[in-house]
């Protein structure tokens, strides 16, 4: 199993074509591992849940985002609440998030663009601490990520070979083929 990196609570807004969000926003767990990230949407009722999956050597590095919007949830519930409380309508909550948008290549080749706010800021400072790191330079020239260098560094060369001294003949593993 892949080592775990960071895990909060966040809400998912939107940015995939299975699961659209809505305007309140879903709840879930969001966890950031070594190889992948997984956000599992939270229910009662077990046929309410999922879970999205992005694996580390898919994300679209370029087009990771982060905006500062206000929370109109927050300020709708709290509006309410000023009612109930016979505030009246001049009393205005509010409050500014950061959003998370992390763009990646699906198994179909789609572009998907998740976006999260985190409850916590620290969970937000630690994930895109995490991301930044691995991000490619753009001095590099390289549009691909440290991770995803070696990953194809590692297909390109393959497994090494050894030649059979007596023959020439390739040797594969252990077995030897002359």
């Amino acid at each position: 199993m892949s080592e775990e990196i960071v895990k909060g609570q966040a809400t998912y807004w939107g940015g995939l074509f299975l699961h659209p969000g809505n305007e309140r926003g879903d709840a879930g767990d969001f966890l950031l591992m070594r190889d992948k990230i997984i956000f599992g949407k939270g229910a009662i009722l077990s046929g309410n849940r999922w879970r999205i999956e992005i694996p580390m050597d898919k994300i679209i590095w370029g087009k990771i985002s982060q905006q500062t919007g206000e929370d109109m949830a927050y300020k709708n519930k709290m509006t309410a609440y000023s009612y109930f409380a016979r505030q009246g309508p001049m009393t205005s909550y509010s409050r500014n998030i950061t959003f998370l948008t992390i763009p990646f290549t699906d198994e179909k080749g789609i572009e998907q663009s998740p976006k999260f706010t985190f409850n916590k800021p620290k969970v937000l400072e630690e994930i895109s601490k995490f991301l930044y790191e691995r991000m490619p330079s753009q001095n590099s020239g390289s549009s691909l990520s440290p991770l995803q260098e070696s990953t194809l560094l590692k297909q390109v060369s393959g497994p090494t070979q050894r030649t059979c001294s007596s023959c020439g003949a390739i040797i594969a593993g252990t077995k030897k083929y002359c």
